[in-house]
């Protein structure tokens, strides 16, 4: 009611401008309620250094839904698994690289800092960390396999995932 009134106190052309304000107020506010969850760009790693360092930001976020990303998906799981895809892909879910990723945080000290990522010839990934003083020591990341030119986690450090054969 006192907005109304001070409007009417207003030339009609500044009413009309307020009101039109009012209404694209409003109208953002409707939009930003129901703006959808931004969806973040999927990270590929091409090495095995950015591979680590992928991993090492996810266990520093404390974000396992991050660290999944780096695992085989949709086509990619098929292109490399071919009829096993669908198998592995149910297997590998947040819940089933838990203990994988707690056992990462636990062995990834407070004050770490990034060194590198290393690859073996068997495709196992390397963390590379160094803190304080001490010298650089390794994690185990897991087992990649490359498709096309990206790296992409095939099995966590625990080893692999149970793919039925049936």
């Amino acid at each position: 009611m006192i907005l109304l009134g001070v409007t009417a106190m207003l030339p009609p052309n500044t009413q009309t401008s307020l009101a039109l304000v009012a209404v694209l107020l409003l109208l953002w506010l409707l939009l930003r309620v129901r703006e959808p969850e931004v969806h973040r760009a999927r990270r590929t790693p091409l090495t095995p250094a950015e591979l680590a360092r992928m991993t090492f930001d996810a266990v520093r976020a404390d974000d396992v839904r991050a660290w999944r990303e780096l695992f085989l998906v949709g086509g990619n799981a098929t292109q490399a698994l071919g009829g096993a895809a669908e198998a592995w892909l149910e297997a590998c879910t947040p819940a089933a690289l838990g203990p994988d990723f707690a056992k990462l945080r636990r062995d990834l000290p407070a004050g770490a800092r990034f060194l590198g990522g290393r690859a073996d010839a068997e495709n196992r990934a390397f963390l590379l960390v160094q803190t304080g003083s001490d010298p650089q020591h390794e994690l185990l990341v897991g087992r990649f396999v490359r498709v096309g030119s990206a790296l992409r986690l095939l099995e966590p450090a625990s080893g692999p995932f149970h793919i039925a054969a049936e």
